[in-house]
């Protein structure tokens, strides 16, 4: 009998089970690269969306009054947990007082598209169309303001989140700030 050149059936089923622990090593490590940047990512994005939003509500917040007894202290509107509160528009050096805007500068999350606003309302309350409602940040999924009337401060505690955590890239961004605004008036 001539022997026969090529493989046996058991040769090539170790050779067959070795290409595939090599190539399931290479796809888990693919795949762990992937979700490690994915997520990298999302917090990168999840972080800044929070911090620019936190940096404009701070902005906005330290030009409006500290008296929380008076008429352009903020205040939260219960209806729609909307921060609403008037800027200062003007100061005068000689009569040392400061003049407010004309309407309530307001902040307001849509749970529903997971943005916060940044809108604008009349003294009555009524949505104004000018100036122009802004959306903020993205990615917002808690908007919990608070005011504190004895330490006469304003605490904003903002989550922003991005990502699916069914692909376990999901990442989170918690920021609470506690702002004092400067007017006394």
């Amino acid at each position: 009998m001539k022997k026969q050149n090529g493989f046996t059936i058991l040769e090539v089923s170790i050779a067959t089970a070795i290409l595939l622990v090599i190539t399931g090593t290479i796809l888990g490590a693919i795949t762990y690269a992937y979700r490690a940047t994915a997520m990298a990512d999302n917090t990168m994005i999840a972080s800044s969306a929070n911090a620019r939003a936190v940096a404009a509500m701070r902005e906005d917040l330290i030009q409006t009054s500290r008296n929380f007894a008076g008429n352009y202290a903020p205040f939260i509107d219960t209806d729609s947990t909307e921060l609403r509160f008037r800027r200062i528009d003007s100061f005068s050096a000689s009569t040392g007082r400061a003049s407010y805007e004309s309407f309530y500068t307001c902040y307001f999350l849509d749970t529903s598209k997971s943005i916060l606003y940044r809108r604008y309302r009349d003294l009555s309350g009524t949505l104004l169309t000018t100036p122009l409602s802004l959306a903020l940040a993205p990615h917002v999924t808690v908007f919990t303001p608070a005011i504190d009337t004895d330490a006469k401060t304003v605490t904003i505690t903002l989550t922003t989140s991005r990502g699916e955590s069914a692909r376990g890239e999901d990442a989170s961004t918690t920021r609470t700030v506690i702002i004092k605004p400067f007017n006394i008036d």
